[in-house]
């Protein structure tokens, strides 16, 4: 759990740089996502639901002029 929340810490702290392209960005998302399912296999679901979101809205904030992307296929409400 310790190493989850590591990594969830630092991909939260480099989006909000906002030094990353959008598909830069959505490449990090995804390979958080590979890093939390190879620590929690089956867990998809989880991130999807929890993690996905805040990343979204972080991604949202730094870069509002880019489109939605790939990564984070989430309808917006």
């Amino acid at each position: 759990m310790r190493q989850l929340r590591a990594s969830v810490d630092l991909t939260c702290a480099v989006l909000r740089q906002g030094r990353l392209t959008r598909d830069e960005a959505e490449e990090l998302v995804a390979a958080l996502r590979h890093r939390a399912l190879g620590l929690f296999p089956g867990k998809g679901h989880v991130f999807d639901l929890v993690l996905a979101p805040r990343l979204r809205r972080i991604i949202d904030e730094v870069q509002p002029e880019a489109p939605p992307g790939r990564v984070l296929p989430f309808r917006r409400d």
